[in-house]
């Protein structure tokens, strides 16, 4: 009988850190930790904790589902873009875009793992994001930031639709991943920062001759100076 009361505290105990794995920062932004491979997302229907995160770029409908009709709910994603983008291969300041699949209505949850040694090991790129319609989508255009740390990121999609976490594959894999390669090289050109240009005052001969020269003084003084003859 003394049994059930260990495993009772175990599996709270599960809960309680699967939740800890989710914090919110100071500034009222919600910065998640990076999700690792037996981390729980909580059904993001009753999640009242945290706000929805949209990405950060444009997301465009591109029609219906090609998953078969009547099939289980599902994910599929992939990464497009340039020539180079396209092998999962970026370099310089190249763009990219993520296309994925959704045969239901849900939410999507989108991580970016950064190479070893990046800031924070990564970022969330949606979070509890709903999408009303289902279909293909695309989002885009990414682009490196100055500080993009080199080498191989990873794109982490969870999908929650028709009250279950759902596969993107076949068995029990709940997740799709997407791999890309960074390389800044040559290629990476930054906006050189604008300088303003200071004119110095003009000198009150300068001012003289800028005011005799004027297309106005010009075609008004001869009036002027009839009309002074006259007077006289």
């Amino acid at each position: 009988m003394s049994r059930p009361l260990p495993a009772l505290i175990f599996a709270l105990a599960l809960l309680f850190a699967s939740l800890g794995a989710i914090a919110v920062t100071h500034s009222g932004t919600h910065a998640m930790g990076a999700p690792t491979e037996n981390f729980t997302i909580p059904d993001p229907a009753g999640d009242t904790r945290h706000n929805e995160i949209e990405p950060p770029v444009r997301s465009v409908p591109r029609g219906p589902s090609a998953q078969p009709s009547g099939a289980l709910p599902g994910l599929t994603a992939n990464m497009e873009g340039t020539s180079a983008a396209g092998n999962r291969n970026v370099s310089g300041n190249e763009q990219w875009y993520l296309d994925f699949d959704i045969n239901t209505p849900g939410w999507l949850y989108i991580f970016e793992y950064y190479p070893p040694g990046g800031e924070d090991q990564g970022r969330w790129i949606a979070y509890k994001w709903q999408l009303k319609e289902p279909g293909q989508w695309r989002l885009g255009p990414f682009r490196p930031g100055e500080s993009e740390p080199e080498g191989l990121h990873i794109y982490r999609f969870f999908f929650y639709g028709d009250g279950q976490w759902v596969s993107g594959g076949s068995g029990a894999q709940k997740n799709n991943l997407v791999y890309w390669n960074y390389d800044k090289g040559t290629g990476y050109e930054t906006q050189p920062a604008t300088v303003p240009v200071t004119v110095p005052p003009l000198s009150p001969g300068d001012q003289l001759l800028k005011f005799l020269t004027n297309p106005v003084t010009l075609l008004v003084a001869p009036s002027v100076i009839v009309v002074i003859v006259l007077m006289g």
